[in-house]
């Protein structure tokens, strides 16, 4: 997390979200989060809890992400992206346009591409 451009706070999507504290322009990283990944053996038994709802598959295996990585709320029209580094264990978190200061950041949760540039 880069201290100061995000906050946690209500959303009126699901809970809680992530929010930019401050502008950050379009193509920007906004955060990139070191991840815990747990083995694909130990899945079942953390689909069993809440943790199922913000963890990310990782080639199979599974991925929680630290910072704020795991509190962005889903969108069909997302205003940023995740890119899973798996040989790294980071998720970062880029904006797809220009985001205002207090709007929410959201990606969208379906399959990524691995970044090409």
């Amino acid at each position: 997390m880069i201290p100061g451009r995000t906050y946690v706070a209500p959303s009126t999507l699901h809970g809680r979200g992530v929010f930019a504290a401050v502008p950050i322009a379009a193509g920007e990283v906004i955060e990139v989060c070191p991840v815990l990944r747990f083995p694909a053996a130990q899945r079942e038994h953390i689909d069993a809890t809440l943790i199922d709802e913000y963890y990310f598959d990782w080639d199979g295996d599974g991925a929680i992400a630290l910072g704020l990585g795991s509190l962005y709320n889903h969108a069909d029209e997302p205003i940023a992206e995740y890119i899973k580094d798996t040989a790294n264990d980071v998720l970062v978190v880029r904006a797809l346009s220009a985001i205002a200061a207090d709007t929410e950041i959201t990606f969208a949760y379906g399959p990524v591409l691995p970044d090409s540039g």
